[in-house]
């Protein structure tokens, strides 16, 4: 089974994420800060991350910077969930982790088809 570690610091996101793919077969995990989901990431074994950026403390893309940069999870791939979009962030097409962006809110159909679409490329 895959694990998916959805990093957001709204409840409520997380509760829509582990509802939408629960039921489809993956295993999802949840943090509310980046270092939070860096204690779950030295002790579980996670196959995507769905990120949000604005996160308290320490921010989604300096997270995202640092999986680059840990053996572990240097070629973990991260899906970047936010209501900023693309253009307002300056999305950092360098970072090779991040498979793709989608906007909040959610719409479950959609954050499905995109986390499958994942698994399907990575195989």
């Amino acid at each position: 089974m895959m694990t998916i570690l959805v990093v957001d610091d709204d409840q409520r996101t997380r509760e829509l994420v582990g509802e939408a793919l629960k039921p489809v077969g993956f295993n999802v995990l949840s943090a509310a800060s980046a270092e939070e989901a860096a204690v779950l990431l030295n002790r579980e074994v996670v196959h995507l991350i769905i990120l949000d950026l604005l996160l308290p403390g320490k921010n989604g893309w300096v997270f995202a910077e640092e999986l680059k940069f840990n053996a572990r999870t240097a070629a973990m791939p991260v899906l970047v969930a936010s209501i900023l979009s693309p253009d307002d962030t300056g999305v950092q097409k360098q970072n090779s982790n991040v498979v793709g962006y989608i906007l909040k809110p959610l719409d479950a159909d959609d954050l499905t088809a995109r986390v499958k679409a994942v698994f399907t490329r990575n195989r």
